[in-house]
């Protein structure tokens, strides 16, 4: 089913130079709501600590 979209990604994407081909390795597709759902909770887990701080102030947005 996901197979046209990795196509596109691999071939158009990375070809153009629009994403990298590491960028490939930043998500998972899966027909499997419980292994979603785990690799969601390791997310939260792994990162919680730096959620919890909020987000950083950029000052290329102009926040100070």
């Amino acid at each position: 089913y996901w197979q046209p979209l990795v196509s596109f990604l691999e071939t158009t994407m990375v070809a153009r130079g629009t994403i990298d081909p590491p960028d490939l390795a930043t998500f998972t597709l899966t027909d499997s709501v419980d292994e979603m759902a785990g690799l969601i909770d390791q997310s939260v887990a792994a990162n919680a600590a730096e959620w919890a701080r909020g987000p950083r102030r950029r000052r290329v947005l102009g926040e100070r």
